[in-house]
Parts: structure tokens; C-alpha cells; sequence
């Protein structure tokens, strides 16, 4: 009887360690669990932050070409330059539209979106003002109200400025 005694005490020995050793394996996978559910957490404000990123660099990428576009066509007068500007200009409004969704998305100021959109907005603006600027003198050469040298550097300053807060921005 003593040894049937010994042998039930080992048994509930055997059964509360196992008993333990469950009850650390599940604590471990509810750790386990949580620290995925932040690393989804996590990864999708990178991969929304990413697109931020991706979408700056396109709208910045669209602005210079759109004034090597009309760089090219002041120079050539090619007006395969001025459908690459149209391009550039539509393609800047698309990636402003995958901005502003990407920062409603991550709970972001939608005032940054704004200014930029504006400060490329002014650039665009200064850039169809010079093109304008080159017409008038290629139709008008004898018109000497447009000062050439003085009003196309003088846009041009405005575009260098307004190249500089794009970048800063």
C-alpha cells in the first residue's frame, strides 16, 4: 500500500510539471501572438511610408522633367517637348492623388500635401509663363515691350526659388 502511495505521488508530480510546461507554452505562444500582431502593425506604416517616399521622389522626378521639357523646346522648338510637359504635368497630379489618399490613410496633416501642391503648382505656372514669354517673342520679334534677357531670367529666378522649397519642403 506504501508503494502505491509513492507511485500516486510521483504520477500527480509527473502531471503538475506537464501541467507547467503547457501553461508556459501557451503564455509563450500569446507572447508570440502579440509581438506578430505588432510587427503587422509595424510593417504597414513602413510600407505606407514607403509610398509617401516613392510618390515625393515622382512628383520631384515629374517637375524636372517637365523643365527639361521645356528647356528642349525653347531650345528646338520641337513640340514633342511640350507633349513630354503635358505628360509630366498629368503625371504630377496622379502621384498628388496617391499622396493625399497615402497621408488620409497613415492619419497624417493633409497641409503639407497642400503646400507642396501649391509650391509645384507656382512652378508649373512659372514654367508655362516663360514658354508664353518665348511665343509672344517668336511671333512678335519687332514688339520691344518684352524685355527677353530680363523677364525670362527674372522667371527664371522664381523657378530657382521655387525649386529650392519644393526641396525643402
Amino acid at each position: 500500500m506504501l508503494q502505491l502511495l509513492k507511485q500516486l505521488q510521483i504520477d500527480k508530480r509527473i502531471k503538475a510539471g506537464y501541467g507547467v510546461a503547457f501553461a508556459l507554452l501557451l503564455l509563450s505562444y500569446l507572447f508570440t501572438l502579440y509581438a506578430n500582431r505588432q510587427l503587422i502593425e509595424q510593417t504597414k506604416v513602413i510600407i505606407s511610408t514607403n509610398n509617401i517616399i516613392i510618390n515625393l521622389e515622382d512628383v520631384g522626378l515629374y517637375v524636372r522633367d517637365a523643365e527639361s521639357s521645356i528647356r528642349g523646346y525653347l531650345l528646338l522648338k520641337n513640340k514633342i517637348f511640350l507633349e513630354s510637359y503635358q505628360s509630366s504635368l498629368k503625371k504630377t497630379d496622379s502621384s498628388f492623388l496617391h499622396l493625399s489618399s497615402e497621408y488620409t490613410e497613415a492619419n497624417l496633416n493633409q497641409g503639407d500635401i497642400n503646400k507642396l501642391k501649391s509650391l509645384v503648382s507656382n512652378k508649373f505656372k512659372n514654367l508655362e509663363d516663360g514658354l508664353r514669354i518665348s511665343q509672344n517673342q517668336n511671333a512678335s520679334k519687332t514688339d520691344t515691350s518684352i524685355n527677353t534677357p530680363g523677364t525670362f531670367l527674372t522667371t527664371n529666378d522664381n523657378n530657382k526659388l521655387l525649386t529650392d522649397s519644393i526641396t525643402k519642403q
